[in-house]
């Protein structure tokens, strides 16, 4: 190879003009079986030979001809572009700040501490608060029912068949067998048969097919709280019963009666042609039919009346028309025939 400049002889390898200095373009050194690559003249770049683009060995019986060479493969090399650009990715990674990787840890803490945090809250939630939730409804749930018992028993205590069943427990204020063989405050008074009479060991008070009603008070009686009872059994009519508190001889003030039938009824009078029913009802407790005994009871207290049939509470009335009077005994004549009804075993409990 010759210098251009000076064209003095320059050995292959040599860069530069050993006689001027020029420098020159090395030319690259041939091997065997290589051939100088010109990109001049093909298109098509040159990939030197390597025994690992051969395709393997053919199988055995195969002609040699059938044996195609494997395509090249191609490992292009960065352009000189893409240098810098690598090199600038590397040094902002190199120079990212170093907190990131602390904040990092923070957050995996915090994430943590929200998790068990967020744990603790749905523990509480769904047990220990739902334990004292539980607690507080068995405490409330508890004074209730001990609320309603205390109650149920004072109710019970104070009910109208608790409160008959003491009071009838004890000795009667005033007895009176209505047999006729002794002392009574009740008397003999008839007027065309209708009145009151003692026969065949009871007291019977009659009614005449032309009245309507008869009744005969107790003389000298006057009751304001107190049970009273008596025993009635219909003979002929329809009913009969108990008169109260009544301050007027001529008007039986309250009317506690009994049907045949079965039916009962708490009527009170307001004068001579008018009166009020306080409580009417049937009552199983009732001995139907004629020649049937049953007992009747009043208690009164105050405004408060109940009523008892054969010592069983049947219904109450509340009223205070009239606060005391006389007892007695009563029927009518609604049938409009001869009436029969015979009382027996009167007792009063005076009460306080």
């Amino acid at each position: 190879m010759q210098c251009p400049t000076c064209g003095a002889e320059i050995q292959p390898g040599v860069t530069r003009c050993p006689s001027c200095g020029t420098p020159t373009t090395p030319t690259p050194l041939r091997t065997s079986g290589t051939l100088e690559y010109d990109p001049a003249v093909e298109t098509i770049p040159y990939v030197e030979y390597s025994p690992l683009t051969e395709t393997s060995a053919a199988s055995p019986g195969s002609p040699a001809s059938s044996i195609a060479p494997s395509s090249p493969s191609f490992s292009p090399e960065p352009g000189p572009d893409a240098v810098p650009q690598q090199q600038s990715v590397q040094q902002k990674r190199a120079e990212r700040p170093p907190i990131l990787r602390s904040t990092a840890v923070l957050l995996i803490i915090l994430a943590g501490l929200i998790v068990v945090g967020g744990s603790g809250v749905t523990a509480y939630a769904t047990f220990f608060h739902a334990v004292e939730l539980h607690a507080q409804a068995t405490a409330i749930t508890q004074s209730i029912l001990t609320q309603q018992a205390q109650a149920t028993a004072t109710a019970r205590a104070n009910s109208p068949q608790r409160t008959y069943d003491r009071i009838t427990s004890i000795l009667p204020s005033f007895t009176d067998p209505l047999d006729g063989r002794h002392s009574s405050p009740w008397s003999n008074q008839s007027k065309g048969g209708t009145g009151c009479a003692f026969s065949n060991g009871a007291y019977h008070v009659r009614i005449a097919p032309n009245d309507f009603y008869s009744y005969c008070l107790a003389t000298g009686s006057h009751y304001s709280n107190f049970l009273y009872e008596v025993q009635m059994t219909i003979i002929q009519g329809l009913d009969g019963g108990e008169v109260f508190r009544t301050s007027n001889p001529s008007l039986p003030s309250y009317v506690f009666t009994v049907t045949y039938s079965g039916f009962y009824a708490l009527n009170v009078s307001l004068d001579p042609q008018h009166g009020r029913t306080l409580v009417f009802g049937r009552s199983l407790a009732i001995k139907t039919g004629l020649n049937q005994a049953n007992l009747l009871g009043v208690l009164a207290r105050a405004g408060n009346i109940s009523l008892f049939i054969n010592k069983h509470f049947v219904a109450s009335a509340s009223d205070d028309t009239y606060p005391s009077g006389a007892i007695g005994l009563v029927t009518s004549n609604f049938p409009q025939t001869s009436i029969d009804v015979a009382f027996n075993n009167v007792r009063v409990w005076n009460l306080p």
